[in-house]
């Protein structure tokens, strides 16, 4: 056998754990405070069922191995080594593994920290970049919250440095850090800049930032950027990056809100005026991935970019990218003020004051709209229209689309039914923003909008207390989820013994039920098992009553958007003048709109 199942079979993960953490019986699970991050409320969790843990407040995950790696920092085999002694089994063969291309980048980016830190803290060479730090209003403690740096003039001082530390120059160009010769060679990529050290979510640097130091009225060749960043590697991809994360996250999440700034001297200067939540996008096209990033800590977002949002194309894709991924999304104004860092300069209230009064940010582009148009002339409502209505059509929630037309229309004095029919006629190909819907938290593909959230928690409840699992007649059909990896897990759970009667449920076997689902669903059902239900499994009646509310509001989700696609039917039949098909649309709309009622009601 495999010395690593051999250790996981002998070595109980709960037993295990249960020496390092207090542990609290939740239903099949275990919970506790999770030791990987600061916490007031249990979120981690472990199944004895799949030998696992989940933390969701950090995101940690893994098997007993990933457990005692992260908590003792631990390589695997040395993890391996400790494990196989307390299980008793005997290793034939154990080689230290080499270390992967990425730890040797990371390791090297580490390094070269280090050293841009040390030339500005304590160097002469870093006189001139500390003058101009004080200028900005920087702090020491700033510098050394944020890791802040400088690269010296010269074009080897780095690379000779990270020479001496045993690295070839053909691993530190791979790490960004250097740029080839046309003669052969390398040089530093860096010189003469305040260096900013982008990390990851866990802290880790994978790359930088270099700003051009103006000091004096020094003049720079136009040709000369005033930022850039390191190129891409195989651990720095900027859209996959927000500045600051790493020191924001917990600040996010104590507040519920992430504020979005542009540069890293917002994000700095934010953090001395004690608005801590907030992050740099290191730019206006915020990314797929840095929504997804924010999603993990709240689902709140407030933005604040130098550019005019309502005229910037990029800046209004990752509003809808994040409004499509279930984001609250607010606009934070900075009347007066250039950025964050210029009003934080002349007040610090001023900008805590500012990010509590953000507002929604489809009222914020109604509002602009109409300061810069006349509504009172038909071309300065054509206008208006022809910026609003593309953004609006792209609206997820029908609701909130339905709330925002019928103010437009008041702002406009025309008929709600006129804007309506003019969003039909709004040509998305024309719209710049893509159609892929972008995910909150992705997991095997899946969209985690309110359906999803609603079918997760049921499968959830299914898949911890199916001993409570009687009846079936209540739950919603299959045709209610959203096509993607819950659908399938429910179509599956359908045709086992857990949704037959009380007999043949008691056959119902967690590992034989994983056997049968498509493996790219496992590690969703894996977070299924391991999701916090509270103390609904105390009590078959708190249970049953928990589950039919579930699959009620799943019914009802599911109803709300059949209705306002029949409602989109509708108004292109009326626009038609097909009465037969708009008589049976409407006939259709009623019924499920009685049933939607019924269902309210109940």
């Amino acid at each position: 056998m495999d010395p690593v199942e051999e250790i996981k079979r002998k070595i109980d993960i709960v037993e295990f754990i249960s020496e390092y953490l207090p542990l609290k019986k939740m239903g099949r699970n275990f919970a506790a405070k999770c030791p990987f991050h600061t916490e007031t409320k249990p979120s981690f969790m472990i199944s004895p069922d799949r030998q696992i843990f989940r933390c969701f407040g950090c995101d940690v995950a893994g098997d007993i191995f990933a457990f005692l790696e992260k908590k003792e920092g631990l390589s695997f085999p040395e993890a391996l080594e400790v494990l196989a002694k307390k299980a008793g089994v005997t290793l034939e063969r154990f080689e230290p593994r080499k270390k992967s291309e990425r730890e040797k980048l990371l390791t090297i980016t580490s390094w070269a920290t280090k050293l841009f830190y040390h030339l500005l803290t304590k160097h002469d060479l870093g006189r001139r970049a500390r003058a101009y730090l004080e200028k900005r209003g920087i702090k020491k403690d700033s510098i050394a919250d944020f890791g802040l740096g400088y690269a010296p003039k010269s074009g080897e001082l780095l690379s000779k440095f990270l020479e001496s530390k045993g690295f070839q120059q053909a691993s530190i160009a791979s790490s960004g850090l250097l740029v080839s010769r046309a003669s052969g060679g390398y040089f530093d990529r860096f010189r003469d800049r305040i260096i900013f050290p982008i990390k990851d979510v866990k802290g880790q640097v994978v790359g930088f930032s270099g700003r051009l130091i103006e000091l004096g009225g020094e003049k720079f060749p136009e040709s000369e950027p005033k930022y850039f960043n390191s190129p891409e590697t195989l651990i720095f991809q900027k859209g996959f990056l927000l500045y600051g994360l790493d020191l924001a996250k917990d600040a996010i999440r104590d507040k519920n809100l992430a504020v979005l700034v542009e540069g890293e001297f917002d994000v700095i200067s934010s953090h001395q005026a004690q608005v801590k939540n907030v992050v740099g996008v290191k730019g206006t096209s915020l990314t797929r991935e840095q929504v997804g990033l924010v999603s993990r800590f709240s689902e709140n977002m407030a933005i604040c970019f130098d550019t005019d949002i309502a005229g910037d194309a990029a800046a209004r894709r990752g509003i809808e990218l994040a409004e499509q991924a279930g984001m609250n999304i607010k606009v934070i104004q900075t009347d007066g003020f250039k950025d964050p860092d210029e009003m934080i300069k002349d007040s610090a209230q001023k900008w805590q004051d500012s990010v509590g009064k953000a507002v929604p940010v489809y009222d914020w582009l109604i509002d602009s709209a109409l300061r810069r148009f006349d509504k009172t002339t038909a071309e300065g409502k054509k206008k208006i229209g022809q910026e609003l209505l593309p953004i609006f059509g792209r609206i997820s929630d029908e609701l909130v689309k339905a709330h925002y037309l019928q103010k437009l229309a008041a702002s406009l004095s025309v008929a709600e039914e006129v804007l309506w029919r003019a969003l039909t006629k709004t040509s998305t190909k024309k719209i710049v923003f893509t159609d892929t819907p972008v995910v909150r938290e992705k997991v095997s593909g899946e969209t985690r909008d309110k359906l999803n959230l609603l079918c997760e928690h049921f499968l959830s409840l299914l898949l911890q207390g199916w001993e409570f699992c009687d009846r079936r007649d209540f739950w919603p059909q299959p045709a209610f989820f959203p096509s993607g990896p819950l659908k399938k897990i429910f179509e599956n759970i359908i045709i086992s013994p857990l949704a037959k009667g009380p007999k043949e449920k008691e056959e119902f076997e967690l590992g034989q039920f994983l056997k049968i689902l498509p493996e790219d669903v496992i590690p969703l059902v894996d977070r299924l098992i391991l999701t916090d239900l509270g103390d609904v499994l105390e009590d078959k009646s708190k249970f049953q009553v928990e589950l039919e509310k579930r699959a009620r509001e799943i019914k009802e989700q599911g109803l709300k958007k059949e209705l306002a696609r029949l409602s989109l039917e509708i108004r292109e039949a009326e626009k038609a003048g097909d009465k037969i098909k708009f008589s049976g649309l409407q006939k259709e709309f009623g019924r499920l709109s009685e049933e939607l009622g019924h269902l309210a009601r109940s």
